[in-house]
């Protein structure tokens, strides 16, 4: 399972919009979704919010 997928997968899993993780990091949605998709590449600090807001570590999202 790629990094990707399972970011998708967490916030689709919880009914979250791209849109709506996109504005709790305050960034675009295109940006976002760049991300998510793995074009970019999330800051640390961006994935610390990411694995606060889905109450999981870092580790479990993204390896």
């Amino acid at each position: 399972m790629g990094v990707n997928y399972k970011l998708k997968s967490l916030r689709i899993k919880n009914n979250i919009t791209e849109k709506e993780i996109a504005y709790m990091l305050h960034m675009s949605i295109s940006a976002y979704s760049r991300k998510e998709i793995g074009s970019r590449n999330f800051t640390i600090g961006e994935a610390g919010k990411l694995a606060r807001f889905f109450n999981t570590t870092i580790e479990d999202i993204f390896l």
